[in-house]
C-alpha cells in the first residue's frame, strides 16, 4: 500500500491556510496540527510551514509562550531541511515578536525577503508589522511598514512574482 502521508500533509496544510486566510483561526489551527502529525510520519518538509503558521497565529494573538514554542520547532525544522526561506521568515518573527521589535531590526530581517519568492511574504509580514506597531501605538513605525507593504505590492504587480509560493 502506498504511503500518502506527504500528500496528506500538504492537503491538511492547505486547508489550514485556507481557513487562516478567511480569518477562521478556530478552524485553521486543528488542520495545522493534523498537518504536523502527517508530516512527522512521512518526514515532509511542510512541517516547517505548519509550525511557522502556528507561531505567527499565537504571536498575533499575543500568546507569547505558545508562539515561542512553535517558533522554536519551526526554526529546528527550517534548519533540518536547510530551508533558507523559512529561516528568513522566522528571523522576521524573531525581530518583531521576540526581540525588542525595533523598526530597524524588523527591516533588516525583512531585507532577505526582497526577492521574487520572498516578496509575497515581505508584503504579508510588512502588514503584520504595521498592525503590530498600531496596536503598540507606535504610529510612525506603523505607517512606515504600511508604506513598505504597498511598495512590495507594486513590485509584485510589476514583476513576475506570484502570490502563490
Amino acid at each position: 500500500m502506498e504511503d500518502h502521508s506527504p500528500l496528506k500533509a500538504k492537503a491538511l496544510l492547505n486547508m489550514g491556510n485556507s481557513y487562516n486566510q478567511m480569518g477562521s483561526l478556530f478552524s485553521a489551527v486543528p488542520y495545522y496540527h493534523k498537518a504536523i502529525k502527517a508530516a512527522k510520519i512521512s518526514g515532509a518538509k511542510e512541517i516547517t510551514q505548519a509550525y511557522y503558521d502556528l507561531a505567527l497565529i499565537h504571536f498575533r494573538n499575543n500568546e507569547k509562550i505558545e508562539g515561542r514554542g512553535f517558533f522554536g520547532k519551526a526554526m529546528e525544522q527550517a534548519e533540518e531541511f536547510n530551508d533558507s526561506l523559512f529561516q528568513d521568515l522566522l528571523n522576521v518573527l524573531k525581530a518583531l515578536f521576540i526581540e525588542t521589535g525595533s523598526r530597524q531590526k524588523v527591516m533588516n530581517a525583512l531585507e532577505a525577503l526582497r526577492t521574487g519568492q520572498g516578496y509575497p511574504y515581505f508584503e504579508e509580514l510588512a502588514l503584520i508589522a504595521a498592525e503590530f506597531y498600531t496596536m503598540d501605538k507606535r504610529m510612525e513605525d506603523s505607517i512606515y511598514f504600511y508604506n513598505e507593504m504597498v511598495c512590495a505590492q507594486r513590485q509584485i504587480q510589476r514583476g513576475d512574482f506570484l502570490y502563490e509560493v
